[in-house]
């Protein structure tokens, strides 16, 4: 910057032009340096101070001389600082251009205290245009060589241009030293190096908020040629910063003199206020405490930036452009810890680096840490030795320590700021199980009701302790607030003691879990009269992983018996919400913590034999709705193998028998199934459950049974008074399963009609449930239906809805049999459709993987053959079919390559080919059986005949 006393630069005009000033400077500077050639002119007309504003030229001169800056004869001249100016002289050119009509004997002049790299070429582009007699452009460098040759105006110049840019003082540049290698955080970083005046950056201890701010004002340096002030308000600290300090501290950065003369805030906050209108600079905050500390440093609208970082939301700034700052994603976490690994680990142990990541919960100041820890160790030292320390959630915080920098007395400061109440509420919330939680949860943790809950988790989310989930009306805590909050809630208490809190959330919901489970498997007619099954379920859908969280917990407290209870209770909830992945896990969970209550005699050898088959059954049942018969057959065998102790009582001897039952269905042993789900059905009667839920179970099994022995006459009876049952007594989702069962059994008893009444109210029901994966089944037997009634057009739109459902759900083995249903409605459709329907086989096939089972594959193969065969490849047909047999067989399925047979049979029948189809009707006799369905055993009679 120049002294007062020195005369103004280039680069002193440059930074001026920035500054509003400026605009009224430019044309009075013209004014004073043309009146030396007042007798050289016959016209002059530029206005100065308020006639700036007037419209039209800037100026209109005639000059009979010659001069380097003042062209001879006629010109008009504009003039701009705008930061742009080419953008400015553009406009204007065009505007006289068109506005003037003796352009072609007059010079356009363009002048700007700005640079202007290019003013050359562009004075010669518009030059070549041949509209005006003469273009030129003037930018600072000109004009710093016509004031060198008028020192009088020179000095003029140089005191104006002093009383906007301080004197005699360096421009401070006060950022501290960056991260070495910034990672992610593109979004925010365009939002915090952008156009706005003022921007807020708040989120939990240790995100990284300060390393985003003095990135994004090192990023903009160039733009703010006056200085980069950083400012530590230390909000988290008792000595905060005053407002009234912060202000002098950053008016003295600023070289504003006798800053001492001004005594009240308001009076500091004013002189900032002048100094900011003439300078262009940028200004970090970091660490505020509220509103109250940085609102007098604010700007309004202003052409300096203010960067704000703070552990509170600061809600009460009115801006715009607030940044919540989140964790990095898992890619960004790895990379950042690759980054500062340098040594050969971070390449040789990348599982270790994601599991770090993961630990971590992708915390920037925890990844530094651990970083830093690891560039300590010797190199020869693995990285994953680090991530088992790190897995041992007691001592985790305590290994997130590098020298002075600690996790915990990061978040300690962020504790220490809330009041006593609040802290208390705090811990407790922290003790909550599961990711994340609603405020019935937190008010059971902080014994209090849902609003004040509530009030407490809003001042939490204000103070970036907490944060709003994206299911509504939930929260969630990252995983290392969550320990502090854990740790600060188990001071003091022996190893085998828990907190008041803990207690109570475990008693809610292990009780709240099994009460729903009972009032569901109850019926309605049990509930009590305030009692919605539905919005059981609800609870259930909002609550799941809270409830296995506390699975674990009681499991890890010895509680084998409760968590028994519990797997069992999560299992029916995936059942009835047909998520066969979850209740797999479940299952096999519930397993385990059987074998561990075998071993400590907490369950007798009656609840062991009955929890062993029933889980191990639930296994088969999920292996066979996900289409993998191996496991489905080794696992409905395996559950068979506990034995029924004769002193069992009679509920648990029945309910073991019918879990074998189950299993032999699963096996396919469909007349052994039969039998004993008669004698369980009339074991039931005789114990007077005629109502139960058992009962109706056993029933629907039953008429299962049936259909797949080929029989669905028989079935429907069983299936009909199971769905009378379950519409008095079950909830909406039981009642869907039974009109699906229902509506299956129809459709192989050839009752079209009646299969599409039950299936359309089925897939309703299950939509209203809000059970996407059930409702694509219905939809899906819904349009094999109105197949067979020749409406292909509808059964496509029901395989389309059914294919988008598996896509939302990642069902990719869903999709690929949704788009294998399109196809073959296509080829009904006559071979016109052939193209498309090769086009969704093409794109069934391509969803196929090593998890996809045989049965899909089978499918789709053998549409791929039907196809051949319509098309006249008959090589190709004829090979596909074989692999569709093949595909079946490997995976187990029943009469899976009976069913591929029939097919080709009737693909050959089609095609003409009579002889080759009545050759292979020989075959498909071969392989029927008495399980056989009706319509399989039917069309091989009547090939026979």
């Amino acid at each position: 910057m120049v002294p007062k006393t020195a005369l103004a630069d280039v680069d002193d005009l440059k930074k001026f032009a920035t500054m509003p000033a400026s605009w009224r400077a430019l044309p009075e500077t013209i004014q004073k340096l043309l009146l030396p050639l007042l007798d050289q002119m016959t016209e002059l007309d530029i206005p100065v101070r308020s006639g700036v504003s007037r419209h039209g030229t800037d100026a209109t001169i005639t000059f009979h001389g010659t001069h380097p800056m003042v062209p001879n004869g006629r010109s008009r001249w504009e003039m701009s600082n705008e930061a742009k100016p080419w953008i400015k002289a553009n406009r204007e050119y065009r505007k006289r251009t068109e506005a003037l009509d003796d352009t072609r004997t007059t010079t356009f002049v363009f002048v700007t205290m700005r640079h202007w790299e290019k003013k050359l070429e562009w004075a010669a582009e518009k030059q070549a245009e041949g509209v005006w007699a003469d273009v030129r452009v003037l930018d600072c460098g000109d004009l710093h060589l016509w004031l060198s040759s008028q020192p009088e105006v020179h000095q003029w110049l140089s005191t104006e241009i002093a009383r906007y840019l301080p004197t005699d003082r360096v421009v401070p540049a006060e950022l501290p030293t960056g991260v070495p290698s910034f990672v992610g955080r593109e979004d925010e970083l365009a939002i915090a190096t952008g156009p706005a005046s003022l921007v807020v950056i708040c989120g939990q201890p240790g995100v990284g908020k300060s390393t985003l701010a003095v990135h994004a004002a090192g990023d903009t340096a160039s733009d703010y040629p006056d200085g980069r002030l950083y400012l530590d308000l230390r909000g988290t600290h008792l000595d905060a910063v005053a407002p009234a300090d912060a202000l002098s501290q950053v008016l003295g950065s600023l070289g504003v003199p006798d800053i001492s003369r001004a005594r009240s805030t308001s009076e500091l906050a004013a002189l900032y206020r002048t100094e900011a209108s003439r300078s262009k600079f940028v200004l970090v905050l970091d660490n505020a405490r509220d509103e109250e500390q940085v609102r007098p440093l604010l700007l309004g609208e202003s052409r300096s930036k203010v960067i704000i970082t703070s552990r509170n939301q600061l809600r009460g700034l009115n801006t715009a452009h607030r940044i919540q700052l989140g964790v990095l994603t898992s890619a960004e976490a790895v990379q950042m810890l690759r980054s500062r690994i340098t040594d050969e680990r971070s390449t040789a142990e990348p599982d270790a680096l994601d599991e770090i990541a993961a630990l971590c919960g992708c915390l920037p100041l925890a990844l530094a840490v651990v970083a830093s820890g690891a560039m300590g160790e010797p190199s020869s030292w693995s990285l994953m030795r680090l991530a088992a320390k790190l897995k041992d959630e007691r001592r985790r915080l305590g290994w997130l320590r590098a020298g002075d920098v600690e996790v915990q007395a990061s978040l300690q400061l962020s504790y220490d700021l809330l009041t006593p109440e609040e802290q208390t509420a705090f811990g407790e919330i922290c003790l909550i199980p599961g990711p994340s939680f609603g405020c019935d949860l937190a008010g059971v943790a902080v014994a209090a009701d849902e609003d004040d809950a509530e009030l407490f988790m809003i001042r939490f989310v204000e103070r970036c302790l907490a944060e709003p989930s994206d299911a509504q009306g939930r929260f969630r805590l990252h995983d290392l607030v969550r320990l502090f909050g854990k740790k600060v809630m188990y001071r003091g208490l022996d190893d085998y003691q828990s907190p008041t809190a803990s207690l109570r959330l475990r008693r809610h919901l292990v009780s709240h879990a099994q009460r729903s489970f009972a009032l569901l498997r109850a019926g309605k007619d049990l509930l009590p009269t305030d009692a919605d099954p539905d919005e059981v379920r609800r609870w259930f859908a909002a609550n799941l992983l809270n409830v296995v969280a506390v699975l674990h917990e009681v499991d890890q407290l010895g509680a084998h018996g409760t968590a028994v209870d519990l797997c069992r209770d999560l299992c029916f909830y995936a059942h009835a919400q047909s998520d066969w992945r979850r209740l797999d896990d479940f299952a096999r969970l519930g397993l385990d913590i059987t074998e561990k209550a075998r071993k400590q005699e907490v369950l007798d050898a009656a609840e062991v034999a009955m929890a062993e088959s029933m889980f191990t059954r639930l296994i088969a049942e999920s292996a066979t709705a996900r289409h993998d018969r191996r496991a489905a057959s080794f696992y409905a065998a395996k559950s068979m193998m506990p034995t029924v102790p004769d002193n069992a009582p009679p509920f648990q001897k029945t309910l073991i028998q019918q879990t074998i039952a189950s299993s032999l269905r699963l096996q396919g042993r469909y007349d052994e199934a039969l039998d004993l789900f008669l004698e369980v059905l009339h074991s039931w009667h005789s114990q007077g459950h005629h109502d139960h839920y058992n009962t109706r179970a056993t029933a629907h099994d039953i008429g299962l049974t049936l259909t797949e022995m080929g029989r669905p006459a028989e079935a429907i009876p069983y299936l009909e008074q199971d769905l009378k049952l379950t519409r008095r007594h079950g909830d909406a989702a039981e009642v869907a399963q039974s009109l699906h069962s229902l509506g299956l059994a129809q459709k192989e008893n050839h009752q079209l009609d009646d299969a599409e009444a039950s299936l359309t109210a089925a897939a309703e029901a299950f939509a209203s449930c809000g059970i996407p994966i059930a409702e694509g089944a219905a939809l899906n037997d819904l349009a094999l239906v109105l197949h067979l009634q020749g409406r292909q057009g509808e059964a496509c739109q029901h395989h389309l809805t059914d294919f988008k459902l598996c896509e939302s759900l990642g069902d990719s083995e869903g999709a690929a049999l949704a788009l294998v249903g399109i196809a073959n409605n296509l080829m009904s459709l006559g071979v016109d459709h052939a193209p498309y329907a090769a086009d969704c086989l093409i794109h069934a096939l391509k969803r196929v993987d090593s998890r996809t089972s045989g049965r899909t594959i089978g499918s789709a193969v053998a549409s791929v053959g039907e196809l051949a065969y319509r098309l006249g490849r008959t090589a190709l047909g004829a090979r596909a079919f074989e692999v569709a047999a093949r595909a079946y067989e490997a995976s187990a399925v029943p009469h899976g390559e009976l069913t591929v047979v029939v097919r080709h049979i009737v693909a050959l029948s089609d095609a003409g080919f009579t002889d080759e189809a009545r050759s292979l009707a020989r075959r498909a006799e071969e392989l029927l059986t008495d399980a056989s369905p009706s319509w399989l055993v039917n069309f091989v009679e009547n090939q026979r005949e």
